[in-house]
């Protein structure tokens, strides 16, 4: 098996408020969001507004794929 490969499963299921600060660490480490998104220790308010709003709402789903127990994508 090649170095950093895993074979363990990716799972996805809907996020949680406690996965913010992993989705917004995921979101900074790209290139567009790397100078606009501020994944400091301490979450800016409007993360949490952000995601009570799409949580409320009926029609949208924020997800997240995990493996072995770490966020590693969110959709």
């Amino acid at each position: 098996m090649a170095v950093g490969l895993t074979t363990d499963p990716v799972a996805f299921r809907q996020a949680a408020s406690d996965d913010l600060t992993a989705i917004v660490a995921l979101l900074a480490d790209d290139p567009l969001g790397r100078e606009r998104e501020n994944p400091g220790t301490r979450l800016d308010i409007g993360y949490r507004d952000a995601f009570a709003a799409i949580e409320r709402d009926p029609n949208q789903l924020l997800a997240v794929a995990e493996r072995g127990g770490q966020v590693i994508g969110v959709l």
